[in-house]
């Protein structure tokens, strides 16, 4: 799941399935998509330490956090 979330740069299910291999139709594996994130959530910490294991180490790395999301107040 973590290497299909990095090649599609998408959260989107259908764009997450297309990154499985198989013979499924791609409405099952968008459910097998969809039950996967229900039962095991993903913790952000968990993903960053994904991310940062996977940057190359070779200079300091300065990270911007956009929290779109906020709200005022």
């Amino acid at each position: 799941m973590v290497l299909a979330l990095l090649q599609a740069k998408d959260v989107r299910h259908a764009e997450l399935a297309a990154r499985f291999s198989g013979r499924a139709q791609t409405n099952s594996v968008i459910r097998r998509v969809e039950r996967f994130f229900d039962r095991h959530p993903l913790c952000p910490a968990d993903v960053a330490r994904v991310v940062l294991a996977l940057l190359p180490q070779t200079r300091p790395r300065e990270f911007i956090i956009d929290r779109t999301n906020w709200r005022y107040g």
